[in-house]
């Protein structure tokens, strides 16, 4: 597979997968929030430890690493030259 196909497939992975979990945690989290208006003090428990969940798979998402094919230097799909050897990262 060319690099351009690791680098898409890499991005589709990351959407369908981070982006999914992410905003099912984040609607969650309000949808619970927004129940507790209704309900009580009950419902409002159950919130915070989803918002919490929401923002730990944030903070914990990194962007797709590939490594350099000349140096093995981690580097981001975006990136068009590697920052330790300064190569192109695709031919």
């Amino acid at each position: 597979m060319t690099t351009s196909g690791v680098v898409w497939k890499a991005r589709l992975r990351k959407l369908t997968s981070f982006r999914l979990l992410f905003a099912c945690a984040v609607g969650a989290a309000f949808g619970v929030w927004a129940l507790s208006l209704f309900v009580g003090p009950l419902a409002k428990l159950a919130f915070l430890p989803l918002l919490l969940f929401g923002v730990a798979l944030g903070a914990t998402n990194d962007d797709v690493v590939l490594h350099c094919p000349h140096c093995a230097t981690r580097t981001t799909p975006l990136a068009r030259t590697c920052a330790a050897c300064s190569r192109p990262l695709r031919s």
